[in-house]
């Protein structure tokens, strides 16, 4: 999967190139419920989860279940009545920047404040904390893997969808962003555990001279190897992309817990 090139005069984000690469994954996604539906007999399910309606596949001995944050029309072309009711955090994908930090520092984070009102007029002192009220971290995809009503993982989806114009390098414009949503993750995998953060990047991550490829995967294992609830993924390519979706049918079908490394298929 590729976005198309960048587009002379048009500022980051303005293309429609991302759009389109979220789109198709969308679509992969219900085709692959849809796909296990039918040719391997699984049950479609739909549970109620917090404010999200989550749909799903049950494993043929009953005792696991993919869940996704699929509407059941758009998952399998029908409604499918929620059955039951889970945790709220497993449909969560928009976390406040606010519960994060009060979860780490539990109230520290008042040294960082602007000293005066000549600092900052709105945020300074007391009124630090109004800088960030309702700011989020949101993340593009979730799913979710249970086992007897256990939660097995969470995972987390980041669609990125790099660029080449000349079709010999990245395009500078490129999502650096995810950097500051590995460290948003990790966050949130401190506080909440067995979640994982999954990055799925357009095929010029794979194909083209860029930097990010390699430091990406450098600075997954460097978090995971500090933080042990860190768990992040990065796929850009279409054995990529093979290895890390088979990991859902391998959940259901073998009954095998996702990977830490999905190249190696170990659970």
């Amino acid at each position: 999967m590729e976005a198309g090139p960048s587009q002379r005069g048009r500022p980051s984000g303005a293309a429609g190139g991302g759009r389109d690469f979220e789109q198709q994954l969308g679509e992969f996604w219900s085709r692959l419920l849809r796909l296990l539906h039918t040719q391997c007999g699984m049950r479609p399910v739909a549970v109620e989860s917090g404010k999200h309606i989550l749909s799903g596949l049950v494993a043929a001995d009953g005792t696991r279940r993919i869940l996704v944050n699929l509407q059941p029309e758009d998952a399998f072309g029908r409604f499918v009545a929620p059955t039951d009711d889970v945790p709220p955090l497993w449909g969560q994908r928009r976390f406040l920047v606010s519960e994060l930090v009060e979860w780490h520092l539990g109230g520290e984070e008042m040294r960082f404040a602007p000293l005066t009102e000549e600092d900052s007029p709105h945020y300074w002192g007391t009124g630090y904390p109004k800088m960030y009220a309702g700011r989020t971290t949101q993340f593009d995809f979730n799913a979710v893997c249970e086992k007897s009503g256990q939660l097995i993982e969470k995972m987390l989806f980041e669609y990125k969808a790099a660029k080449s114009s000349n079709r010999e390098t990245v395009d500078g414009n490129v999502h650096e962003r995810l950097g500051y949503q590995m460290l948003q993750y990790l966050e949130i995998a401190q506080r909440h555990g067995n979640t994982s953060l999954n990055v799925i990047g357009s095929s010029a991550f794979a194909k083209y001279k860029n930097k990010y490829h390699v430091t990406f995967n450098q600075q997954a294992l460097r978090l995971a190897d500090t933080y042990s609830t860190f768990r992040m993924r990065f796929a850009a390519c279409a054995s990529d992309y093979y290895n890390l979706f088979a990991i859902i049918p391998r959940f259901l079908i073998d009954g095998k817990n996702p990977p830490r490394d999905y190249r190696r298929q170990e659970g």
